[in-house]
């Protein structure tokens, strides 16, 4: 599910919950559903490095 459809902790209580990302929203979920899941992990999956590794362009990181 993305943030944009999230809108409250409802229906993931006792549940195991992973988000990824590092967004704002994504770090506002993770507090809300930290504190209702049985189980609760935050991850970061670094999608654009392939990207910027296909293109040259490092100097972004």
């Amino acid at each position: 599910m993305h943030t944009h459809s999230y809108k409250r902790p409802n229906g993931f209580e006792n549940k195991n919950v992973v988000v990824v990302g590092i967004g704002n929203s994504g770090g506002d979920a993770a507090v809300e559903l930290s504190m209702v899941a049985k189980q609760f992990e935050e991850t970061i999956a670094l999608i654009g490095c392939d990207y910027l590794r296909k293109t040259g362009n490092e100097s972004r990181f």
